[in-house]
């Protein structure tokens, strides 16, 4: 998807150092150089606001277009920012190029674009329906640079704007968007929370796209298959009956089904579906293992036939939520409640024989303290012979005690008349 993408944020006043520290440095990117202008103009300005009492000091401008563009196209983009927002092009500004590795190994660059938030006299720039002319310009330059044009929330405005710019042959060609509207598979909340928990969000959403392509017979294994790539995910269904949310650790990861657009009345059963044939794939794997017992053993298991992309012949063995089962005992357990039809009740049998075992332990210790005065049946209470009932059998209990030491001793004859 070649697209460009332009988001404008105002930094507090007073932040602007923090701000410009974040740009400059590597983090998880893997070069960071700098194109134009320097820190120092930016504090200037993050300094003067402060003491105009500005709200906001600086704006920083995020460029990310979906494939290698020039520094000629770089300049493009900037100028077009500056004439939508009216921008002075002679304000200091800091302008850093950013490239980070992608999921499949490639490079792509994206660009931070920092500048005053008010012009050299003070004046505070008209930042209103910021949302709207970012846009405007990504819109733009998709056309100028060839890029693909995506349908955005605001292609109505970016219409009208065009037209009022007096950029007809660019308005036409956003006609067919303009009743359009985008559906992000994952947002930008989202992809902060898969960051957190180490799930690539971009992967998860291009594997859910391929899924998608396949018939619908083919789809649950495919899903399961792509489960099976991002370990530890879970999947169920929504408050809403139409949501199949992926989640890992507690964090909705997204929503399967913008994509997948399974009826809501078949979510919970497209669900089930996608567990059974993660099961099925774990039970195929142990029954290999179990072949190859005098082997080492693997936690690899052939990935389903989808065909969609990403997905190789080697995925970690997993249950429904996607959790590697890397410990051999806990491997053992769930072997037993895998294997099917007649293994499945051998495996419940054996497991049940194993938890008898202790129980009868328990059984045979407690025989051996076992005595006649054990058996007696509990005392009524409102029985009036009661006491004279429980010194008999004291008695007789401790008497063969003592007897059996060879010291027997007195011992009375009724014990209610001492607690008389």
């Amino acid at each position: 998807m070649d697209e460009v993408i332009i988001k404008n944020h105002g930094i507090r006043s007073g932040t602007a150092q923090r701000v410009t520290a974040y740009v400059l440095a590597h983090g998880d990117n893997d070069t960071v150089e700098v194109l134009e202008g320097a820190p120092d103009g930016i504090l200037d300005a993050d300094a003067f606001a402060q003491s105009a009492g500005h709200k906001n000091s600086i704006l920083h401008i995020t460029i990310s277009p979906d494939q290698e563009i020039t520094e000629d196209e770089l300049g493009q983009v900037v100028a077009e920012i500056n004439e939508e927002f009216g921008f002075d092009c002679e304000d200091p500004n800091l302008l850093v190029r950013h490239v980070c590795i992608r999921s499949n190994g490639e490079k792509l660059a994206h660009y931070h674009l920092l500048r005053p938030a008010a012009d050299a006299d003070g004046r505070v720039y008209d930042t209103y329906r910021s949302k709207k002319k970012d846009e405007t310009v990504s819109r733009l330059m998709e056309i100028k640079l060839g890029h693909k044009i995506i349908a955005g929330k605001h292609s109505d405005f970016v219409h009208d704007r065009f037209m009022e710019r007096g950029l007809t042959k660019y308005a036409e060609q956003l006609s067919g968007l303009v009743n359009q509207k985008p559906v992000a598979a994952i947002g930008s909340k989202q992809h902060q929370r898969s960051k957190r928990v180490g799930v690539d969000a971009a992967a998860l959403a291009s594997g859910l796209k391929e899924v998608a392509t396949l018939p619908k017979g083919d789809q649950a294994r495919a899903f399961s298959t792509l489960l099976a790539q991002h370990d530890n995910c879970t999947i169920e269904q929504g408050r809403r009956k139409s949501r199949l949310l992926v989640k890992k650790e507690g964090e909705v990861i997204c929503n399967a089904n913008r994509i997948l657009k399974i009826p809501a009345t078949d979510v919970g059963k497209f669900i089930d579906q996608t567990k059974e044939e993660i099961e099925s794939a774990g039970s195929k794997q142990t029954t290999k293992n179990d072949d190859n017992s005098g082997k080492p053993t693997s936690n690899k298991l052939r990935g389903h036939d989808t065909g969609f992309a990403g997905n190789d012949n080697t995925q970690s063995t997993s249950n429904y939520r996607g959790q590697s089962n890397t410990q051999e005992q806990h491997g053992r357990d769930c072997a037993d409640i895998r294997r099917p039809q007649g293994g499945l009740v051998i495996g419940q049998l054996a497991k049940a024989a194993r938890n008898v075992i202790p129980m009868a332990d328990d059984l045979k210790a407690a025989a051996k303290n076992y005595n006649e005065a054990s058996a007696e049946p509990i005392p009524d209470l409102d029985d009036p012979f009661l006491m004279m009932k429980l010194s008999r059998a004291l008695k007789k209990s401790l008497g063969n005690k003592l007897v059996s030491k060879g010291s027997e001793l007195p011992f009375p004859t009724d014990l209610g008349l001492l607690c008389s």
